[in-house]
């Protein structure tokens, strides 16, 4: 894998990590 290969999935996996925890916590207020 390429370095911009590896930087694409931190990011993608952050912000599905971020969506995820906005949503728990709208959900569960």
């Amino acid at each position: 894998m390429s370095v911009f290969q590896t930087v694409s999935l931190i990011l993608l996996f952050g912000t599905f990590l971020i969506v995820l925890l906005n949503y728990i916590n709208k959900h569960y207020q």
